[in-house]
C-alpha cells in the first residue's frame, strides 16, 4: 500500500491555513468581555460631569481662536452639546461591550445656524479639546491603575466615535446642501432668463453665497452642433473669477 504523500492533500479533506498566533491573540483579546466599571467610580464620574462639561467650554474659548466668533445663542449650543455628549458618556460606560452609538445622536442637536458657522475641522478640534481636558481629569476620579485604565481606554473609544460622528453628519449635510444649491442655481439662471430680477431671485442667490453687489454677466444661449467649441452643461457656474453663468437658452445681459 503506497505511503501518503504529505505535500498532496487526502481526496476529499480541505486544509486550511492555521492562523498566526499575533493574530489570534488580538482576536482573543477583542472576545475578551470588559469587567463592568464599579458603581462606586460610576458616581464619581457623574458627580463631576457637570462640571467637567463646563470646564471643558472655558477650555475650548482659551484654546480655540474660532471660539471668540461665536455669540452667546451658539456658545450656548456648544454647552448643551457637550453636556449631551458627557449625559451619554455615562450612560455608555455602564455597558462597555455595547456599540458605541450615543455618539451618532449628540449632534443633530446642532442648530442649523450653528453647524453653518462652524466647519468640520473646527467640531473636530472641539471634540479633541474635550477629550484631552477629560483625559487630564481621569487619574482624580479613578482609585487604581486598573480604573485609571479602564477610564482611558474608555474615552479614547468615546471621542474617536464622536470625531466620526462628526464627520458623518457633515457629509450628509454637505450631500443635502449640494442638492439644495443644485436646484437653486437653475432656479436663479430661470428668473435671469424670464427677466425676474426681484426679490426672490436676490434672495436665493443670497442663499448661494453670491455677492448681489458684484458686476456679473450672464450667457445664455445653445452653441451651434457644427462649431468645436464646447460650452460648460447647462447651469453651470465658473470660477468666481469669470462671474458668469451658463444655460441653454439665448441671451445675454450684463449688470
Amino acid at each position: 500500500m503506497p505511503e501518503p504523500d504529505p505535500e498532496k492533500p487526502e481526496e476529499g479533506v480541505r486544509r486550511t491555513r492555521p492562523q498566526s498566533s499575533g493574530l489570534q491573540a488580538v482576536l482573543a483579546r477583542r472576545r475578551q468581555v470588559r469587567d463592568p466599571l464599579p458603581e462606586a467610580l460610576l458616581r464619581r464620574v457623574k458627580q463631576f460631569s457637570g462640571r467637567l462639561s463646563t470646564e471643558a467650554v472655558t477650555v475650548m474659548e482659551e484654546q480655540l481662536p474660532f471660539f471668540d466668533s461665536l455669540d452667546a445663542s451658539q456658545r450656548a449650543d456648544v454647552q448643551l452639546l457637550v453636556q449631551t455628549s458627557v449625559v451619554n458618556f455615562l450612560e455608555w460606560l455602564r455597558q462597555l461591550d455595547s456599540e458605541i452609538s450615543f455618539g451618532y445622536e449628540s449632534f443633530p442637536v446642532i442648530p442649523q445656524d450653528l453647524a453653518r458657522q462652524l466647519t468640520l475641522r473646527q467640531t473636530v478640534d472641539m471634540v479633541r479639546v474635550a477629550m484631552e481636558f477629560f483625559e487630564k481629569w481621569l487619574p482624580a476620579l479613578a482609585r487604581n491603575d486598573q480604573q485609571l485604565i479602564a477610564l482611558t481606554e474608555a474615552v479614547l473609544r468615546y471621542g474617536r466615535e464622536l470625531g466620526f460622528a462628526a464627520a458623518t453628519v457633515y457629509a450628509s449635510a454637505a450631500e443635502s446642501r449640494g442638492a439644495l444649491d443644485t436646484r437653486l442655481e437653475a432656479l436663479v439662471v430661470d428668473a435671469v432668463v424670464q427677466g425676474d430680477t426681484g426679490s426672490d431671485m436676490l434672495s436665493r442667490a443670497a442663499t448661494l453665497n453670491w455677492d448681489a453687489t458684484a458686476p456679473a454677466t450672464v450667457i445664455v444661449g445653445s452653441p451651434r452642433r457644427t462649431s468645436g467649441s464646447r460650452l460648460p452643461a447647462p447651469s453651470t457656474r465658473l470660477p468666481p473669477r469669470t462671474g458668469a453663468l451658463f444655460s441653454p437658452w439665448c441671451r445675454v445681459r450684463d449688470w
